[in-house]
């Protein structure tokens, strides 16, 4: 399994769209496709910012020795759950959280019969991890 699968597994671990995962670390959706896709060479500050962000040992990343991925069925490991509207909101709240400690991602449900999805963004604190530097 090569780098661009690893970048996937977390990125879709984390219940993030490539774009949303890309505003994490501050590259472009596109670039986060060519990185998936291993079309792109990746700089070593982008892996570790990667890394950085999904809370993973910067070797384990380029081992590809991930955190398991939570099945569907289990109950939910987070502290706080938020339904926000609007995918900018989103983003900026899940920025936020990261920098303050927190393991975030989002998902989504069915908002009840019909096709219709209610977003949400999940966060488990992990305070002793907060960048306070900045």
């Amino acid at each position: 399994m090569g780098i661009g699968e690893n970048i996937k597994r977390i990125r879709t671990g984390m219940g993030l769209s490539q774009k949303a995962f890309g505003d994490l670390i501050g590259k472009s959706e596109s670039q986060i496709g060519s990185y998936e896709n291993e079309k792109t060479d990746i700089l070593a500050s982008t892996l570790y910012r990667i890394a950085e962000v999904a809370h993973v040992d910067f070797n384990n990343l380029m081992a590809g020795i991930l955190p398991e991925e939570k099945e569907s069925k289990k109950e939910p490991d987070w502290d706080a759950e938020l339904r926000i509207y609007n995918m900018e909101d989103r983003l900026t709240v899940i920025k936020i959280l990261a920098k303050n400690g927190y393991d975030v991602g989002q998902h989504k449900r069915p908002k009840g019969k019909g096709s219709s999805l209610d977003y949400f963004i999940h966060a488990k604190d992990l305070s002793t991890n907060a960048d306070t530097s900045k």
